[in-house]
């Protein structure tokens, strides 16, 4: 096994205690990653993506010297590691993945086996990947002509949103600079009507993976891989979403549907961070609705299925087809047994067979959401501003997630978390994803004053929104009842 030596070079006591010379190597580290880092818009386009598109290059400075990248190595999902051979040093600059712009993070030296790194988490199978092919990569002769290949796309819709749309709309009309532009994602819409490519941008389309445009662990020599990052969702990005959207098959409208009434919008989940009494909270937050005494509908949206997801090696079928099965199969429970229920008030409509756009066209009717924390929850209040409250298991309410989710979309409405002491940790069995920090499924305390919350933060919005006359309207109307107790009709007044 090999042992790697860690560098955090945030701590500078860590710096301070090294030699003189890794010190200024170090400081050198630093300088480099600070310099490629910054962003040349708020929160988006990173100077070395930049760089790269516009120059074909990237490059580091070490004491004087300019070390030119010879390669990039791919590492799943969507991390990029780049070579630069630097004398007696092989020098790595990674970027370990899309969360926070694609920003480059650590940098692993080959000779010495040290890692220096900027944030206390590290994940290392990516150096380990670089390691097992070390040995072949030194072999390949370097060459001096540079490719630049524009990696596009994310399984996750949201991801693609805040970490590379905004970025990707800063220079649209300079795509064609890259030598390819290589799409592995399009889950809500077809690429060429989202993003609006130079005449002559070569782009190619495919997957990451094997056989793939991209494969884990690969080295390509000679290649600038990169993605363009961002870390929010910026107005221009949302309109663009907005406006493209209206051109796909609405499916809620299609069925009938139309906006007449106040509209609450619920996501039904059936894997990982999901609560153990997801349908009783339901049941009881449609009984609450109900009693409020005006008729409300109720959209139900659950696994929406990606635009393409027939397109080879992009998702697994069967992880796909099983979350469509089980969401399905919430949501037919929820209807049977809110059928039970006496919900005269209360129209419910169902939304989890939805694809991914259909999905969102449907999410702009809501006045109001209750959801899971994540992805369904952009899905609607990232692109539509909605307000609405979020439940999710301990671990993530603790961190207080709220101001983050509303900073990371431009114009969008901080959501209302459950408190923590409304929030068990839940001793279910293990299910996809369950390992991961933050994922594991929650069991809701509480759940009559839960629904009673957000009953009132409905009726509030009902307010807001005219659907319901506010308490001073309430207390002008039944002044002016009490002062006209016993008076003649109006027709009847003199003058």
């Amino acid at each position: 096994m090999t042992h790697l030596r860690f560098v955090l070079l945030s701590d500078e006591s860590v710096v301070n205690a090294l030699s003189e010379e890794e010190r200024r190597f170090a400081r050198s580290v630093v300088e480099n990653l600070s310099d490629l880092n910054q962003y040349q818009q708020r929160l988006r386009l990173r100077k070395y993506q930049l760089e790269i598109l516009r120059s074909s290059e990237l490059t580091i400075h070490l004491h004087g010297l300019t070390v030119r990248c010879s390669g990039t190595q791919y590492v799943a999902p969507k991390g990029y590691a780049y070579r630069f051979p630097a004398g007696a040093r092989t020098i790595w600059l990674i970027s370990p993945g899309f969360g926070w712009g694609y920003e480059l993070e650590v940098v692993f030296v080959e000779e010495t086996l040290t890692v220096y790194h900027t944030r206390p988490r590290l994940e290392e199978f990516r150096i380990n990947q670089i390691l097992k092919a070390a040995e072949h990569i030194a072999k390949i002769p370097d060459c001096e002509q540079r490719r630049t290949r524009l990696v596009v796309g994310h399984t996750n819709f949201a991801h693609f949103w805040y970490n590379e749309l905004s970025a990707i709309l800063e220079v649209e009309q300079e795509l064609d600079k890259a030598n390819q532009i290589e799409v592995i994602h399009e889950n809500f819409v077809v690429i060429e009507q989202l993003i609006d490519f130079p005449k002559g941008a070569a782009i190619i389309k495919g997957n990451a993976g094997p056989n793939g445009l991209l494969e884990n662990g690969s080295y390509y020599a000679g290649d600038l891989v990169f993605s363009l990052g961002a870390e929010v969702f910026t107005f221009a990005a949302k309109d663009r979403v907005r406006q493209r959207l209206q051109a796909h098959q609405d499916t809620l409208a299609q069925i009938g549907y139309r906006k007449e009434r106040f509209c609450v919008w619920i996501s039904l989940r059936a894997i990982n961070r999901t609560p153990t009494n997801q349908e009783e909270l339901i049941l009881l937050i449609l009984k609450s609705l109900n009693s409020i005494g005006i008729n409300i509908d109720v959209l139900f949206d659950g696994y929406s299925e990606p635009l393409d997801v027939a397109v080879v090696g992009r998702y697994s079928l069967e992880k796909e087809a099983a979350a469509r099965v089980i969401t399905n199969e919430v949501a037919r429970n929820l209807f049977e047994a809110a059928r039970r229920l006496d919900l005269s008030n209360v129209r419910l409509i169902n939304c989890t067979g939805f694809d991914l756009p259909a999905s969102f066209l449907a999410a702009r009717h809501a006045d109001f959401y209750v959801c899971h924390h994540g992805t369904q929850q952009h899905k609607i209040a990232w692109l539509w501003d909605v307000p609405g409250v979020v439940h999710t298991n301990k671990k993530v309410a603790e961190l207080l997630p709220a101001r983050w989710v509303r900073e990371h979309s431009e114009g969008s409405i901080a959501p209302e978390y459950l408190p923590v002491e409304f929030i068990s940790d839940a001793l279910s069995p293990p299910r996809d994803g369950q390992t991961k920090l933050y994922w594991g499924d929650y069991t809701l305390l509480h759940l009559n004053r839960v629904a009673e919350l957000i009953c009132e933060r409905v009726r509030s919005r009902m307010h807001a929104l005219g659907y319901l006359p506010s308490p001073s309207e309430m207390v002008s109307r039944l002044t002016v009842r009490l002062l006209t107790d016993g008076l003649p009709p109006p027709s009847t007044l003199g003058p």
